[in-house]
């Protein structure tokens, strides 16, 4: 149901998009509403990836707007 829910909010985004930095470089994508739709959108696990939205931190569920510094990192499993 979640993930219903999920693809139904990203069918709805309007075509704006944003420009947000994955791994240090700076890409375009469609504006999402929140964290997690971003995440669906780039097609990347919320378990693989750290989010900083203006430099701090940010949880699935925080709202997002295109004029947002959104930063992707993946995390690095291994040892």
């Amino acid at each position: 149901m979640i993930l219903f829910n999920a693809i139904c909010t990203i069918t709805a985004i309007q075509m704006a998009s944003m420009t947000i930095i994955v791994d240090g470089k700076k890409t375009k994508a469609a504006s999402a509403p929140t964290v997690a739709a971003l995440l669906i959108a780039l097609k990347l696990n919320g378990e693989e990836v750290l989010v900083k939205v203006n430099g701090k931190l940010a949880p699935n569920e925080m709202k997002i707007a295109a004029s947002d510094e959104v930063k992707v990192m993946r995390v690095i499993f291994g040892g």
